[in-house]
């Protein structure tokens, strides 16, 4: 047979050990026992001839001569995929998730397949691939097989780009940039991104995994991403209020003229009093601006308005005290009124 053998039941020596020795001859009458051994990777299925039926033995009395043959058929295994989370297995007949199960004869050769779902990694086989490190393994069905696979998530990097003029956080932690900007996330996460202006600077618009001008961005974590910020520095109107008797000059200010500037956040603006004739500085106010120095210096941090006075300067009038008469003026009462009062004091 193919298959298998068939051997007789005699002791030392077989007479029939089929494959090898097909046939022997008996006396009329004699009893012999034939059995049937499948060769591995298959079963017996049917005797021919003489004998029938499936048993492994058959008892023949020999009375004439007999023929016997036996069918071996190939066995068939079933081979049975684990359902993988995050991953499917496929392979001949077999798309685990759906199809986690399939049967393959003696000796087939099944090569199976571990795919990682989106975000996730192959990690290793287990049961009859066990040996295997490749998303890749190929099974000899000569037995019953069970076969898994283990997926990992993934990790990926976020990058934020160290920013002048304010700080990057996550709500997630890790990240608090300037000090910290790299952080690491699994796939799938949801991270909240904020961008805080430093003193003076306003937040103005993102690049990268985030964009807008809108602050908190959330993002995604799908793969390795990068997110940067800008931040603007802010502006602030220094007004000069409009003075008499004089002018105030700086960096874009000629006032009366023109008494308005902007200014970035930490501009060091100087500005000059110049009276005019016959005036003096008298003080200034608004703003951090004091006293009656002709010049006054301050940084600019918000809205500023600066205001300056200018005096009428006093002079002294003197008349030499004259001989043999007086001098006097024209007031009511006399400031003059030499001989006796000689100097008096009037306004430019």
């Amino acid at each position: 047979p193919a298959n298998g053998t068939i051997t007789s039941g005699e002791s030392p020596t077989k007479k029939i050990d089929c494959g090898a020795t097909c046939s022997a001859t008996y006396a009329y009458n004699d009893s012999v026992t034939l059995t049937a051994t499948a060769a591995t990777g298959y079963t017996l299925s049917t005797w021919t001839g003489a004998c029938s039926g499936s048993a492994s033995t058959c008892t023949l009395t020999i009375d004439g001569p007999k023929t016997v043959g036996a069918t071996f058929t190939v066995n068939s295994y079933a081979l049975t995929v684990n359902s993988p989370s995050n991953g499917t297995i496929s392979g001949p007949g077999i798309s685990c998730g759906a199809t986690c199960s399939a049967t393959f004869t003696y000796g087939t050769s099944v090569t199976l397949v571990a795919t990682p779902a989106t975000g996730y990694s192959f990690t290793a086989w287990t049961g009859a691939c066990s040996a295997e490190v490749t998303t890749t393994c190929t099974v000899s069905m000569t037995q019953i097989r069970t076969v898994s696979a283990t997926f990992t998530i993934n990790s990926y990097t976020l990058t934020v780009a160290q920013t002048a003029n304010g700080t990057i956080t996550t709500n997630a932690g890790g990240i608090n940039c300037g000090a910290t900007c790299t952080a690491t996330y699994t796939y799938g996460a949801s991270v909240q991104i904020t961008a805080t202006a430093a003193t003076g600077y306003t937040f103005s618009a993102w690049s990268g995994a985030c964009s807008g001008s809108t602050s908190p961005c959330t993002i995604t974590i799908d793969g390795n991403k990068s997110v940067s910020a800008t931040f603007t520095v802010n502006t602030y109107l220094v007004t000069v209020t409009s003075p008499s008797n004089g002018t105030v000059s700086g960096l874009g200010i000629n006032c009366p003229t023109d008494c308005t500037e902007s200014y970035a956040y930490g501009t060091s603006v100087t500005l000059v009093a110049t009276p005019a004739t016959g005036y003096s500085v008298g003080t200034w106010s608004g703003g951090t601006c004091s006293g009656s120095a002709a010049t006054c210096t301050f940084t600019v941090s918000d809205a500023v308005t600066a205001a300056v006075s200018f005096t009428k300067n006093n002079y002294t009038l003197t008349v030499t005290s004259p001989a043999n008469g007086t001098i006097t003026s024209g007031e009511s009462p006399k400031k003059i009124d030499c001989g006796a009062t000689c100097s008096a004091t009037y306004a430019y």
